[in-house]
Protein backbone atom coordinates (compact mmCIF):
# COMPACT_ATOMS: atom_id res chain seq x y z
CA UNK A 1 0.00 0.00 0.00
CA UNK A 2 1.06 3.45 -1.02
CA UNK A 3 1.30 6.56 1.68
CA UNK A 4 -1.62 8.56 -0.06
CA UNK A 5 -4.23 5.15 0.19
CA UNK A 6 -3.23 4.60 4.09
CA UNK A 7 -4.10 8.30 4.36
CA UNK A 8 -7.63 7.63 2.23
CA UNK A 9 -8.21 4.45 4.69
CA UNK A 10 -7.65 5.97 7.50
CA UNK A 11 -9.71 9.43 6.99
CA UNK A 12 -12.43 6.63 6.14
CA UNK A 13 -12.20 4.66 9.83
CA UNK A 14 -10.76 1.67 7.47
CA UNK A 15 -8.06 0.48 9.79
CA UNK A 16 -6.55 -2.65 10.13
CA UNK A 17 -5.42 -4.51 13.29
CA UNK A 18 -1.67 -4.18 11.58
CA UNK A 19 0.85 -2.33 9.96
CA UNK A 20 4.03 -2.39 8.84
CA UNK A 21 5.34 1.10 8.25
CA UNK A 22 9.25 0.70 6.56
CA UNK A 23 11.61 2.87 4.77
CA UNK A 24 14.28 5.76 5.05
CA UNK A 25 11.69 8.40 4.75
CA UNK A 26 10.92 8.76 9.13
CA UNK A 27 8.25 11.77 8.22
CA UNK A 28 6.18 8.82 7.22
CA UNK A 29 5.74 7.24 10.26
CA UNK A 30 5.66 9.87 12.56
CA UNK A 31 2.76 11.46 10.44
CA UNK A 32 1.41 7.61 9.99
CA UNK A 33 1.10 7.78 13.88
CA UNK A 34 -0.07 11.07 14.32
CA UNK A 35 -3.08 10.32 11.80
CA UNK A 36 -4.03 6.79 13.60
CA UNK A 37 -3.89 8.54 16.88
CA UNK A 38 -6.30 11.19 15.90
CA UNK A 39 -8.70 8.97 13.96
CA UNK A 40 -8.67 5.40 16.93
CA UNK A 41 -8.76 8.03 19.69
CA UNK A 42 -9.97 11.52 18.86
CA UNK A 43 -10.93 11.77 22.91
CA UNK A 44 -7.56 12.93 24.66
CA UNK A 45 -8.42 11.69 27.73
CA UNK A 46 -8.96 8.19 26.14
CA UNK A 47 -5.63 8.61 24.79
CA UNK A 48 -3.86 8.45 27.98
CA UNK A 49 -5.25 4.82 28.65
CA UNK A 50 -5.45 3.37 25.09
CA UNK A 51 -2.31 4.46 22.99
CA UNK A 52 1.16 2.67 23.72
CA UNK A 53 4.07 3.91 22.21
CA UNK A 54 7.11 1.82 22.94
CA UNK A 55 11.18 1.87 21.20
CA UNK A 56 12.18 -1.66 20.44
CA UNK A 57 15.44 -1.42 22.05
CA UNK A 58 13.56 -0.64 25.23
CA UNK A 59 11.38 -2.57 25.57
CA UNK A 60 10.54 -6.46 25.47
CA UNK A 61 8.19 -8.33 22.94
CA UNK A 62 5.90 -10.30 25.93
CA UNK A 63 5.37 -6.83 27.10
CA UNK A 64 4.19 -5.29 23.48
CA UNK A 65 2.00 -8.62 23.14
CA UNK A 66 0.41 -8.29 26.64
CA UNK A 67 -0.48 -4.98 26.18
CA UNK A 68 -1.66 -5.54 22.13
CA UNK A 69 -4.15 -8.43 23.98
CA UNK A 70 -5.52 -5.52 26.74
CA UNK A 71 -9.00 -4.53 26.38
CA UNK A 72 -9.22 -1.04 25.13
CA UNK A 73 -10.92 1.16 28.66
CA UNK A 74 -13.07 3.86 27.53
CA UNK A 75 -12.59 3.64 24.32
CA UNK A 76 -13.12 1.20 21.10
CA UNK A 77 -9.76 0.96 19.97
CA UNK A 78 -6.08 0.58 21.41
CA UNK A 79 -3.54 1.95 19.94
CA UNK A 80 0.43 0.11 20.32
CA UNK A 81 3.23 1.52 18.83
CA UNK A 82 6.66 -0.58 18.19
CA UNK A 83 9.72 1.88 17.20
CA UNK A 84 12.57 0.57 15.13
CA UNK A 85 12.21 -3.39 14.81
CA UNK A 86 15.39 -4.53 14.12
CA UNK A 87 15.69 -6.28 10.74
CA UNK A 88 16.97 -9.48 12.38
CA UNK A 89 13.41 -9.73 14.57
CA UNK A 90 11.08 -9.55 11.09
CA UNK A 91 13.68 -11.98 9.16
CA UNK A 92 13.30 -14.37 11.57
CA UNK A 93 10.69 -13.37 14.23
CA UNK A 94 10.17 -14.96 17.48
CA UNK A 95 6.90 -17.45 18.01
CA UNK A 96 5.39 -15.21 20.26
CA UNK A 97 4.68 -12.42 17.59
CA UNK A 98 4.05 -14.54 14.87
CA UNK A 99 1.24 -16.05 16.82
CA UNK A 100 -0.39 -12.58 17.41
CA UNK A 101 0.37 -11.52 13.72
CA UNK A 102 -1.63 -14.69 13.40
CA UNK A 103 -4.61 -13.86 15.05
CA UNK A 104 -4.64 -9.99 16.32
CA UNK A 105 -6.86 -8.87 18.73
CA UNK A 106 -9.49 -7.14 17.25
CA UNK A 107 -9.61 -4.07 19.29
CA UNK A 108 -6.16 -3.26 19.00
CA UNK A 109 -4.65 -1.62 16.25
CA UNK A 110 -0.53 -2.90 16.34
CA UNK A 111 1.89 -0.46 14.40
CA UNK A 112 5.20 -1.97 13.46
CA UNK A 113 7.74 0.55 11.95
CA UNK A 114 11.45 -0.69 10.75
CA UNK A 115 14.17 1.73 8.88
CA UNK A 116 14.71 -0.26 6.50
CA UNK A 117 12.58 -1.19 3.46
CA UNK A 118 10.94 -4.48 2.70
CA UNK A 119 12.43 -6.78 0.00
CA UNK A 120 11.08 -9.53 -1.80
CA UNK A 121 12.41 -12.06 0.72
CA UNK A 122 10.60 -10.41 3.37
CA UNK A 123 7.49 -10.99 1.88
CA UNK A 124 7.49 -14.34 1.19
CA UNK A 125 8.59 -15.45 5.14
CA UNK A 126 8.69 -14.24 8.57
CA UNK A 127 6.85 -11.71 10.16
CA UNK A 128 6.21 -9.15 6.80
CA UNK A 129 4.07 -12.68 5.01
CA UNK A 130 2.29 -13.14 8.03
CA UNK A 131 1.19 -9.66 7.82
CA UNK A 132 -0.04 -9.48 4.40
CA UNK A 133 -2.79 -11.73 5.35
CA UNK A 134 -4.25 -9.51 8.67
CA UNK A 135 -2.83 -6.24 8.07
CA UNK A 136 -0.77 -3.65 5.65
CA UNK A 137 2.45 -3.23 4.84
CA UNK A 138 3.30 0.74 4.16
CA UNK A 139 6.54 1.53 1.92
CA UNK A 140 7.99 4.96 3.12
CA UNK A 141 10.45 5.19 0.44
CA UNK A 142 12.19 9.04 -0.40
CA UNK A 143 9.60 10.69 -3.16
CA UNK A 144 11.56 11.51 -6.01
CA UNK A 145 8.83 12.89 -8.21
CA UNK A 146 7.28 16.15 -7.71
CA UNK A 147 3.42 14.60 -9.18
CA UNK A 148 3.83 11.81 -6.50
CA UNK A 149 5.01 15.14 -4.08
CA UNK A 150 2.17 17.15 -5.32
CA UNK A 151 -0.49 14.24 -4.55
CA UNK A 152 1.05 13.02 -1.35
CA UNK A 153 1.14 16.70 0.19
CA UNK A 154 -2.37 17.47 -1.14
CA UNK A 155 -3.81 13.98 0.14
CA UNK A 156 -2.15 15.18 3.67
CA UNK A 157 -3.62 18.49 3.94
CA UNK A 158 -7.01 17.34 2.85
CA UNK A 159 -8.63 17.62 6.94
CA UNK A 160 -7.27 21.65 6.76
CA UNK A 161 -9.70 22.77 3.24
CA UNK A 162 -6.22 23.43 1.80
CA UNK A 163 -4.41 22.65 -1.42
CA UNK A 164 -1.03 23.56 -2.91
CA UNK A 165 -1.21 24.41 -6.49
CA UNK A 166 1.51 23.04 -8.81
CA UNK A 167 3.63 26.01 -9.10
CA UNK A 168 3.78 26.36 -5.62
CA UNK A 169 5.21 23.23 -5.35
CA UNK A 170 7.68 23.61 -7.89
CA UNK A 171 8.57 26.80 -6.11
CA UNK A 172 8.78 24.91 -2.35
CA UNK A 173 10.48 22.44 -4.16
CA UNK A 174 13.31 24.62 -5.40
CA UNK A 175 13.55 26.02 -2.11
CA UNK A 176 13.33 23.01 0.07
CA UNK A 177 13.77 20.05 -2.07
CA UNK A 178 11.85 17.27 -2.29
CA UNK A 179 11.67 16.45 1.39
CA UNK A 180 7.90 16.09 2.38
CA UNK A 181 8.60 17.41 5.89
CA UNK A 182 10.23 20.29 4.77
CA UNK A 183 7.87 20.92 2.40
CA UNK A 184 5.03 20.31 5.31
CA UNK A 185 6.74 22.59 7.15
CA UNK A 186 6.46 25.81 5.16
CA UNK A 187 2.86 25.33 4.06
CA UNK A 188 2.01 25.28 7.92
CA UNK A 189 4.17 28.43 8.30
CA UNK A 190 2.25 30.01 5.08
CA UNK A 191 -1.33 28.98 6.42
CA UNK A 192 -0.29 30.10 10.20
CA UNK A 193 0.53 33.73 8.81
CA UNK A 194 -2.52 33.54 7.34
CA UNK A 195 -4.41 33.31 10.28
CA UNK A 196 -5.69 29.66 8.66
CA UNK A 197 -7.94 31.48 6.32
CA UNK A 198 -6.17 30.34 3.33
CA UNK A 199 -7.22 27.76 1.17
CA UNK A 200 -5.22 27.83 -1.36
CA UNK A 201 -0.95 28.00 -1.88
CA UNK A 202 -0.16 29.92 -4.41
CA UNK A 203 3.58 31.51 -5.48
CA UNK A 204 2.38 34.78 -4.31
CA UNK A 205 2.33 33.12 -0.70
CA UNK A 206 5.44 30.94 -1.01
CA UNK A 207 7.27 34.23 -2.07
CA UNK A 208 5.70 36.87 0.49
CA UNK A 209 5.99 34.26 3.96
CA UNK A 210 8.16 31.47 3.34
CA UNK A 211 11.22 32.89 2.13
CA UNK A 212 10.71 36.54 3.96
CA UNK A 213 11.26 34.70 7.42
CA UNK A 214 13.91 32.74 6.63
CA UNK A 215 16.08 35.39 4.78
CA UNK A 216 15.61 37.59 7.95
CA UNK A 217 17.39 34.73 10.13
CA UNK A 218 19.81 33.90 7.12
CA UNK A 219 21.16 37.47 7.55
CA UNK A 220 21.66 37.41 11.00
CA UNK A 221 23.88 34.27 10.35
CA UNK A 222 25.71 36.51 7.91
CA UNK A 223 26.30 38.89 10.62
CA UNK A 224 27.85 35.63 13.00
CA UNK A 225 29.71 34.91 10.45
CA UNK A 226 31.86 37.92 9.69
CA UNK A 227 32.66 38.11 13.12
CA UNK A 228 34.19 34.42 12.81
CA UNK A 229 32.94 33.34 16.30
CA UNK A 230 31.33 29.86 15.80
CA UNK A 231 29.51 30.64 19.43
CA UNK A 232 27.45 33.27 17.65
CA UNK A 233 27.15 31.06 14.18
CA UNK A 234 26.12 28.31 16.25
CA UNK A 235 23.19 30.05 18.46
CA UNK A 236 21.70 31.24 14.95
CA UNK A 237 21.66 27.95 13.43
CA UNK A 238 20.39 26.32 16.39
CA UNK A 239 17.37 29.56 16.40
CA UNK A 240 16.36 28.24 12.58
CA UNK A 241 16.33 24.68 13.65
CA UNK A 242 14.22 25.45 17.00
CA UNK A 243 12.05 27.87 14.37
CA UNK A 244 11.22 24.83 12.19
CA UNK A 245 13.51 25.27 9.46
CA UNK A 246 15.34 22.38 8.57
CA UNK A 247 18.65 21.91 6.76
CA UNK A 248 17.42 21.20 3.58
CA UNK A 249 15.84 24.41 3.44
CA UNK A 250 18.42 26.73 5.24
CA UNK A 251 21.43 25.27 2.62
CA UNK A 252 19.84 26.80 -0.55
CA UNK A 253 19.25 30.25 0.95
CA UNK A 254 22.91 30.14 1.94
CA UNK A 255 23.88 28.87 -1.79
CA UNK A 256 22.04 31.78 -3.05
CA UNK A 257 23.13 34.34 -1.19
CA UNK A 258 26.76 33.40 -2.24
CA UNK A 259 26.27 33.68 -5.37
CA UNK A 260 24.37 37.16 -4.82
CA UNK A 261 27.69 38.62 -2.85
CA UNK A 262 29.81 37.10 -5.53
CA UNK A 263 27.86 39.58 -8.19
CA UNK A 264 28.05 42.19 -6.21
CA UNK A 265 31.69 41.88 -5.12
CA UNK A 266 32.56 41.69 -8.98
CA UNK A 267 30.29 45.12 -10.00
CA UNK A 268 32.38 47.02 -7.05
CA UNK A 269 35.49 45.65 -8.72
CA UNK A 270 35.08 45.49 -12.37
CA UNK A 271 32.93 48.40 -12.72
CA UNK A 272 33.65 50.54 -10.18
CA UNK A 273 30.32 50.97 -8.80
CA UNK A 274 29.67 51.95 -5.13
CA UNK A 275 28.19 49.34 -2.93
CA UNK A 276 24.44 51.19 -3.47
CA UNK A 277 24.57 50.37 -7.04
CA UNK A 278 25.64 47.27 -6.90
CA UNK A 279 23.36 46.29 -3.86
CA UNK A 280 20.63 47.85 -6.24
CA UNK A 281 21.74 45.11 -8.77
CA UNK A 282 20.09 42.20 -6.85
CA UNK A 283 17.15 43.75 -5.58
CA UNK A 284 18.57 45.37 -2.13
CA UNK A 285 18.06 48.95 -0.87
CA UNK A 286 19.29 50.41 1.96
CA UNK A 287 17.02 50.55 3.69
CA UNK A 288 16.16 47.00 3.74
CA UNK A 289 17.81 44.44 6.82
CA UNK A 290 19.64 42.87 4.14
CA UNK A 291 21.93 45.46 2.99
CA UNK A 292 23.67 45.25 6.21
CA UNK A 293 24.83 41.96 6.00
CA UNK A 294 25.41 42.39 2.35
CA UNK A 295 27.76 45.57 3.42
CA UNK A 296 28.93 43.14 6.23
CA UNK A 297 29.90 40.53 4.35
CA UNK A 298 31.59 42.21 1.33
CA UNK A 299 34.07 44.33 3.64
CA UNK A 300 35.54 40.83 5.27
CA UNK A 301 35.75 38.33 2.12
CA UNK A 302 37.30 38.71 -1.47
CA UNK A 303 36.01 38.10 -4.82
CA UNK A 304 38.09 34.77 -5.23
CA UNK A 305 36.80 33.52 -2.04
CA UNK A 306 33.41 34.01 -3.08
CA UNK A 307 33.94 32.28 -6.18
CA UNK A 308 35.53 29.45 -4.46
CA UNK A 309 32.73 29.17 -1.97
CA UNK A 310 29.93 28.95 -4.95
CA UNK A 311 32.49 26.00 -6.02
CA UNK A 312 31.98 24.60 -2.54
CA UNK A 313 28.51 25.07 -2.28
CA UNK A 314 27.75 23.11 -5.55
CA UNK A 315 29.55 20.18 -4.57
CA UNK A 316 28.22 19.63 -1.53
CA UNK A 317 24.46 20.55 -2.49
CA UNK A 318 25.76 17.61 -4.96
CA UNK A 319 26.79 15.08 -2.44
CA UNK A 320 23.86 15.65 -0.03
CA UNK A 321 21.16 15.45 -2.70
CA UNK A 322 22.39 12.30 -3.47
CA UNK A 323 22.36 11.10 -0.19
CA UNK A 324 26.03 10.83 -0.09
CA UNK A 325 26.22 13.41 3.12
CA UNK A 326 23.43 14.34 5.75
CA UNK A 327 22.08 17.80 4.98
CA UNK A 328 23.02 18.88 8.02
CA UNK A 329 26.28 18.16 7.62
CA UNK A 330 26.36 20.60 4.41
CA UNK A 331 25.16 23.36 6.09
CA UNK A 332 27.88 22.81 8.97
CA UNK A 333 30.98 22.36 6.36
CA UNK A 334 29.86 25.56 4.15
CA UNK A 335 29.16 27.56 7.57
CA UNK A 336 33.39 26.51 8.75
CA UNK A 337 34.31 27.60 5.37
CA UNK A 338 34.06 30.82 6.41
CA UNK A 339 34.57 31.13 10.06
CA UNK A 340 38.31 29.48 8.76
CA UNK A 341 38.57 31.94 5.95
CA UNK A 342 41.93 34.01 6.91
CA UNK A 343 41.76 37.60 5.90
Amino acid sequence: MNYTDFIKNVRQKNVKPIYFIAGPEDYFKIDGVSRLVNALLPDKTARDFNFDNYAACDVDLLTVINTANTAPLFSEKRLVVLRNLPRKVYSRPPHILTDYIKNPYQSTCLVITMEKGFNKDDKKRGLISEALVNGELISCYDVNNIFILHEIINEMLEEQKVSVTDNAMRLLTENVGMSVYAIQNEIEKIVSYYGGKIKVVDTEEVNEVSNMVRQQTVDDLWFALTSRNPGDVLAVVERLYMTGDVAVAVFPALARNIREFALCKGLMESGNLALQSAALRIGVYEFMPRYKALESVLKKYSLDFFVSAIQYSAELEYQYKRGRKPTESAVEELLLKFINFNC
